[in-house]
């Protein structure tokens, strides 16, 4: 008898606790709309309607900038579900806008919102939000907290449709150090610190901006912003986080600190100081510096020729498959361009600019040696490296390798013997690309079957992937490129390759 009181009494406390939990709910009240920008319409929802609706409540992580992982229990709406009624879904979205009662704002990408939802929440751990919070907060799990946008009163909703001026590729660079020197430089005042930057609208007066800016900054952290935020602002060029976007107008958490790329339009800002602590470190003679190709491929060029031009308007213009030899150096209180094997006057003091000289893709056309050779596709599989299989192509040699030239001779059926001049590409520098250190052998498989097995000792600076011979493309039907070697007969030479295995 004593146990069924006992149960009578659990159950009765239960649905106290739920009564007094779903009265709180009922109390909830804040004055106001929410403002709901869709594609074809703005509506203003109620703050008090979506306290009403059927809430959820879910277990959500989200990770500051330091990188602490904060986990909580939230109560609230899906974002889905609100818009449910419109029939939009987020996965149609090019990104959520998310904007606070103190002008907040950040753009959720629409790569977030391809497998996950935003929550419009009122409740943490328990507890409802103080006035600071309210009226809702923005959440989305396992994200960077500046997402998680306090004081909502603003949710625009971006329609993937960009225009083409915002989807461009960019066609050249500008270095953020050296542009800021032609420009006025002014006190910025930094916390306690008065540093020396350059206003946004000034900067953009050497370009043609686009009404979006993406910034990328050294963690690989990415934001989207508006041109109309970015004309608020600065550019700190000095001190603390430079290079670092800020306006004293808008909250520090718009702020984007350590700037590496800032793109709008067809332009690339690049920050050469921050390019130095990032991108793969290369000797040149006695001077180290960074990567050429690696930040140009970060910034999206890609032509047959370069033009690099310094602040005083020197010029000069590197073919595609030299740029791979050039690095980014500091020189005192400026950044130099220096190449390997160059001549002295490709050396650019104090550059300014890398801009692409041609639109034509180098994967279409080849510019290292062959003229308007247009070049067949191909793609070759290496298996056998450590990390799985991969599959090379033309493209990626052409971007990232010396096109070589090689004199072998060929013997046909009839034992008639002719030289010919190939170029291509060295096994060895593949190789190297696919960072194989060791091997003791490779074995080449064409596409018909036929192997054809080297040592490593027989993978010399004489062996190559040929894609020209005699100054005329491979044609299709021969497999586009071959296995070359002037330091082996030609019947070691490999037509219609498909695989090469590296053991």
């Amino acid at each position: 008898m004593k146990l069924k009181h006992f149960s009578l009494i659990l159950v009765l406390l239960m649905l106290s606790m739920v009564g007094c939990s779903n009265q709180e709910t009922a109390d909830l009240s804040y004055d106001g709309n929410l403002k709901l920008v869709l594609p074809d319409q703005t509506v203003e929802i109620a703050y008090n309607d979506i306290y009403a609706m059927t809430s959820v409540t879910e277990t959500l992580k989200s990770v500051t900038s330091s990188g602490e992982e904060i986990t909580t229990e939230v109560v609230g709406i899906s974002l889905s579900q609100l818009l449910e009624s419109y029939n939009i879904g987020l996965k149609d979205l090019q990104g959520v806008r998310g904007i606070a009662g103190d002008g907040y704002a950040i753009d959720v990408p629409g790569e977030i919102l391809t497998d996950k939802d935003i929550y419009l929440i009122w409740s943490e751990d328990g507890e409802f939000y103080d006035e600071k919070k309210m009226p809702l907060r923005m959440a989305i799990h396992d994200e960077r907290a500046m997402y998680w946008v306090s004081n909502l009163m603003e949710v625009h909703c971006l329609i993937n449709q960009a225009t083409a001026e915002e989807t461009s590729v960019a066609s050249q660079i500008v270095f953020l150090e050296a542009a800021s020197k032609s420009l006025d430089m002014i006190d910025i005042t930094y916390y306690e610190a008065v540093d020396k930057g350059v206003s946004v609208p000034d900067l953009f007066t050497l370009i043609n901006p686009s009404n979006s800016i993406k910034f990328i900054a050294t963690d690989n952290f990415e934001k989207t912003e508006t041109l109309e935020t970015l004309n608020q602002g600065f550019i700190k060029m000095t001190g603390e986080k430079a290079p670092l976007f800020m306006s004293p107008d808008l909250p520090k958490g718009m702020h984007v600190k350590y700037i590496l790329q800032m793109q709008t339009g067809d332009t690339a800002f690049v920050s050469e100081s921050n390019a130095l602590d990032v991108y793969t470190s290369m000797t040149v003679d006695s001077d180290q510096g960074i990567s050429l190709i690696e930040l140009i491929d970060q910034a999206g060029l890609k032509a047959d020729t370069y033009t690099f031009t310094s602040t005083d308007g020197y010029s000069v213009e590197v073919a595609g498959r030299d740029v791979k030899k050039g690095i980014l150096v500091k020189d005192g209180d400026m950044y130099k361009v220096k190449f390997d094997g160059l001549p002295k006057n490709t050396t650019i003091k104090d550059i300014y600019s890398i801009s692409a000289s041609s639109s034509q893709a180098a994967s279409t056309q080849e510019s290292s040696g062959s003229g308007n050779l247009v070049l067949n596709p191909w793609t070759i599989t290496f298996t056998g490296l450590s990390d799985g299989s991969f599959d090379f192509t033309n493209e990626k040699a052409e971007r990232k390798l010396e096109l070589v030239t090689l004199e072998a001779t060929k013997t046909s059926k009839d034992g008639a013997s002719y030289d010919q001049v190939w170029q291509g590409y060295r096994i060895k520098d593949v190789l190297d690309f696919l960072h194989v250190e060791t091997f003791e052998e490779i074995k080449v498989i064409a596409s018909d079957g036929y192997e054809m097995t080297f040592t490593s000792d027989q993978v010399d600076d004489n062996m190559i992937l040929g894609v020209i011979v005699d100054g005329e493309a491979i044609s299709v039907d021969k497999g586009s490129v071959q296995l070359v070697s002037s330091s082996m007969t030609s019947n070691f030479w490999v037509k219609y390759i498909a695989t090469i295995e590296v053991k």
